[in-house]
């Protein structure tokens, strides 16, 4: 998408040529994958504010050992990879997401 709004501005702007290499494209999404799992410390840290956590029965608290666990490492991750499709080129049919 970020492809998309900024390469046409190449025109006008020469900076934004970059846009064209997969190889920027690519370190970038790399970054923003990486700055936003890395985030997930902040994230740690509400969870423990906030205190939300998984609930555990009393039948099962002996042998769960998950109790002060968050539970949101599941949304972190899929987070993670969406800079994928904020860097891609949606166009090429080489991405796969459209053919």
């Amino acid at each position: 998408m970020l492809y998309h709004l900024l390469y046409p501005l190449h025109e006008l702007f020469s900076f934004f040529n970059v846009f064209r290499y997969i190889t920027f494209r690519t370190i970038y999404s790399i970054l923003t994958a990486l700055l936003i799992v890395l985030s997930s410390v902040l994230v740690d840290q509400k969870v423990e504010v906030y205190q939300i956590q998984q609930v555990v029965r009393e039948t099962f608290r002996p042998t769960h050992g998950k109790e002060w666990n968050p539970t949101m490492g599941g949304s972190l991750i899929s987070l993670g990879s969406h800079p994928t499709l904020f860097w891609s080129d949606l166009t090429n049919p080489m991405s796969g997401l459209f053919s």
